[in-house]
C-alpha cells in the first residue's frame, strides 16, 4: 500500500472500513478470501505493520462501468476514495471487484516477508501460514495471511 495515502493508518483508526480491489482480470484475492481471514497490511517495499480480520466480503464478476459507478457511489466513503481516485478506477474499466469489510484492525510488531519463494508476484499474497513467507529473523504469530 502506498505510504503517502495513509491507507494503513486509516484502517487502524477505523476511518477506512472496506478494503477493495478493482481488476480487469480475475486476480487474487478474488475467490480466495473467507470471513474471519486475517489480512496483514504493509507499505510498498516495507514491513508488515498492521492486521485486520475479514468481517464479510462481496465479489462482483464481469460487471460494467455503470455497475462500477454504482459501487463507487455507495462505498467510496468507507473505502476512503476521493473523486480523483474514483475517476482513476473508472478509467481502468474494471470488470471484477472485491469489497472486504474489516474488523478488529490493529498495529502489530513489524514483520518482514520474503516473497522470493512464492509463485505470486502480485500485490496480494495468499498463504495458509504466515511462517511460509516471513523472514527467518522475524517472529510472527502463526495463522493465515493475506497481505494487501
Amino acid at each position: 500500500m502506498s505510504k503517502t495515502r495513509g491507507s494503513i493508518s486509516k484502517i487502524v483508526n477505523r476511518e477506512k472500513q472496506i478494503e477493495s480491489r478493482w481488476y480487469r482480470n480475475k486476480l487474487s484475492p478474488l475467490g480466495k478470501i473467507s470471513n474471519n481471514d486475517v489480512i496483514f497490511f504493509k507499505h510498498s517495499g516495507g514491513l508488515v505493520v498492521a492486521k485486520a480480520e475479514v468481517s464479510r466480503f462481496q465479489e462482483f464478476y464481469n460487471i460494467n462501468n455503470y455497475q462500477v459507478t454504482k459501487l463507487l457511489a455507495r462505498y467510496a466513503n468507507k473505502i476512503c476514495l476521493n473523486k480523483r481516485q474514483q475517476n482513476q478506477i473508472l478509467s481502468k474499466k474494471p470488470r471484477n471487484v472485491i469489497l472486504i469489510w474489516l474488523k478488529n484492525p490493529k498495529n502489530i510488531e513489524p514483520v518482514k516477508i520474503c516473497k522470493k519463494n512464492t509463485s505470486q508476484r502480485c500485490a496480494w499474497l495468499t498463504v495458509n501460514n504466515i511462517n511460509d513467507v516471513t523472514d527467518k529473523n522475524s517472529s510472527p504469530r502463526p495463522g493465515s495471511l493475506n497481505v494487501a
